[in-house]
């Protein structure tokens, strides 16, 4: 917020000085130089040498925590370590969610 205060402030001094000494403002001597301001770079996908860009919410693999690609975001395309710990989950939910909705027998009727 306060960098582009004082942006603005310069470009004001610069085009007209006497508005900004009758704002009685003062800028610091430190203002950051247009050059060394980067703009931030996009995430990367993490599979080897795939050199794409990482899908922001489906790419984001919750078993290793990285960052992939369209074409690597599923977990047998990356070779995610996590593999086998979403399959024993997944069969485990699996289970639970048969073993509930079983049907019983009502017998004597």
């Amino acid at each position: 917020k306060s960098f582009f205060f004082f942006f603005a402030l310069t470009i004001i001094h610069k085009s007209n000085p006497p508005i900004l000494s009758s704002l009685s403002l003062r800028l610091p001597a430190n203002l950051p130089n247009q050059h060394n301001i980067m703009a931030a770079r996009k995430p990367r996908c993490n599979f080897k040498e795939c050199k794409n860009a990482a899908q922001r919410i489906i790419g984001d693999c919750t078993f290793c925590n990285g960052h992939f690609c369209d074409k690597h975001r599923m977990l047998e395309s990356h070779a995610c370590s996590g593999l086998e710990d979403c399959k024993k989950e997944s069969h485990a939910r699996n289970a639970d969610k048969l073993n509930s909705e079983r049907t019983t027998v009502i017998k004597g009727v």
